[in-house]
């Protein structure tokens, strides 16, 4: 996989909200300093829960999992346990803790199969283990349920198209990067996914763009610049590839990765 696992389990939590899946102490119209005791501790489950919620979004997430299991030790209540689940499947997500991520996020889609949210975190765990069909199957699932989040289409798609380049379907590849790109105009990495896709397809001008794309908002990002040399070297412009090449060599790149896109 291309994409970056975390940045993208971090996409994903980050629109937890956005998709209504989490709720903030205020939109609850909760007073949480009547939760905690003296000492600044949670003293409920709900308590426990929005300390773990806030951590998760942090990226505080060896702290998230611990305040989510003590939420579900005090939780007598089956929406709260199935808010906790979620949020603990996404910290579990963020530390890399696959199996027990995977674990709690199907969990959470037996109870709710259409939960968006989940099966994203599923599908970027699938696919982070190779398992590219279960993958697959989730972010497609995601794409028929139409969610409204414009972030969770922006994510699914990406996460799709890196799933294509990995089976080698480029021209899908260069479709749902196309597709991510419409959702978030801004999504760098999704250009250098459909910059990688076009680079593959030999169509090495709309790769150069592509990559161009990516380099603007990360002129350090010294990946871009050795993408870009190498559809600079298949296009023909030696000196832009040479230029490209000695810029990512500054950068503390490899160069001898500029043999390929991506690669």
């Amino acid at each position: 996989m291309k994409v970056s696992y975390k940045a993208s389990i971090v996409l994903i939590t980050l629109t937890l909200s956005l998709a209504g899946v989490f709720f903030s102490s205020s939109a609850l119209g909760v007073d949480e300093t009547a939760q905690t005791k003296s000492d600044g501790r949670p003293q409920n489950a709900d308590a426990y829960y929005k300390r773990a919620l806030t951590q998760t979004e942090q990226g505080l997430y060896k702290q998230a999992v611990e305040n989510c299991n003590r939420a579900m030790s005090l939780s007598r209540d089956k929406s709260l346990t199935f808010n906790i689940l979620q949020c603990r499947a996404a910290a579990f997500a963020g530390l890399g803790d696959d199996p027990q991520a995977l674990e709690d996020a199907s969990k959470v889609l037996q109870i709710d199969p259409h939960n968006v949210v989940m099966l994203g975190i599923r599908a970027t765990l699938y696919a982070d283990q190779k398992k590219l069909n279960e993958a697959m199957a989730d972010y497609n699932k995601i794409i028929s349920l139409k969610p409204a989040s414009p972030e969770i289409l922006n994510a699914t798609y990406s996460g799709r198209a890196a799933l294509r380049e990995d089976l080698k379907q480029f021209q899908e590849q260069v479709e749902d990067a196309s597709k991510a790109i419409s959702f978030d105009p801004n999504d760098y990495e999704s250009y250098s996914l459909r910059g990688r896709g076009n680079f593959e397809l030999k169509k090495f001008e709309l790769a150069i763009i592509d990559f161009t794309r990516a380099i603007q908002p990360n002129p350090k990002a010294a990946n871009y610049y050795l993408e870009r040399a190498a559809a600079y070297t298949n296009a023909g412009k030696k000196d832009l590839a040479i230029a490209d090449t000695k810029t990512a060599a500054k950068l503390g790149a490899n160069v001898g990765t500029a043999a390929g896109a991506g690669k």
